[in-house]
């Protein structure tokens, strides 16, 4: 086994993408959402020989503001890359309700203390501006934040996680549906245990397990862990950022998924957005 940020460096998966049709496969072992399931996902795409193609995921969390993972945000800058963000589609080739806006470099703002050292990264997380108001409707809405007061470490809880990201395993097809797995949320402890290839978990981060064959993939990065609240609607508890694949994205001996802890961000979040989400 061996381990690399999901993203797997932006341009890989840009090279990987465009040598493949418009069939490529997602989330492993996940399934696939109906329109309206899950309002607040985003694709993230970048422009590449005149095309956009899917690089990470985001959640919008107010009307001009979306949260993705830092990793993913780096490289854009880094490259001057043109960032296109997409709302209110399960398909990302086509939709009757898709809202897409270019962001421009300057609004993409990375955590002041993100760090990567090419397989795992600290403070992976950042804030998109988007200066055209999203006009919310059923198949766009904002995902609910916790608190940093939340004690709440959700472990034990089901957590559900969407994206468009792909799998190396080209044996099959699926189409570009926005897909979506189910697995339970660990403690830190167990996460560490079952993540013998990383170091210790850490409280600025939180998993889910990928024991039963379903796991994130490349280009899952920055995408929503969720828990359902039957009174709140979905809260958002993670932001993927990287996984130990295994047979990569084969089903195959995956490790946990780590995410960034939103919780734990929440005092990032509201400095910088200027919002006050309790």
């Amino acid at each position: 086994m061996f381990k690399i940020v999901i993203l797997i460096k932006l341009l890989s998966i840009i090279c990987v993408v465009s040598s493949q049709n418009s069939k490529s496969e997602r989330i492993f072992g996940g399934t696939a959402a109906e329109d309206g399931q899950f309002p607040y996902m985003v694709d993230l795409s970048v422009l590449y020989r005149g095309e956009f193609y899917h690089i990470c995921g985001g959640t919008l969390i107010h009307s001009n503001w979306i949260i993705t993972a830092g990793h993913c945000a780096y490289y854009v800058q880094k490259l001057k890359l043109d960032l296109n963000v997409t709302l209110g589609v399960t398909d990302i080739t086509n939709g009757p309700n898709k809202w897409s806006e270019l962001v421009l470099n300057d609004d993409i703002i990375i955590h002041e203390n993100y760090t990567d050292d090419g397989s795992t990264a600290v403070n992976d997380v950042a804030l998109i501006k988007v200066r055209k108001t999203i006009f919310y409707s059923a198949n766009v809405l904002p995902v609910r934040l916790p608190s940093q007061s939340d004690n709440n470490t959700f472990a034990g809880q089901t957590g559900i996680l969407s994206g468009w990201g792909f799998n190396m395993n080209r044996n099959k097809s699926e189409p570009n549906i926005l897909q979506f797995i189910e697995e339970q949320i660990l403690t830190n402890d167990e996460c560490s245990a079952q993540n013998v290839n990383y170091p210790e978990i850490i409280e600025s981060e939180i998993c889910i397990s990928s024991n039963n064959g379903k796991t994130a993939c490349p280009g899952d990065s920055g995408s929503p862990l969720v828990v359902r609240d039957d009174k709140l609607g979905d809260i958002l508890v993670g932001i993927a950022s990287y996984v130990d694949i295994g047979e990569v994205c084969k089903g195959v001996n995956n490790g946990p998924v780590v995410f960034m802890r939103i919780s734990y961000f929440m005092d990032w979040i509201e400095g910088t957005t200027g919002l006050n989400f309790k």
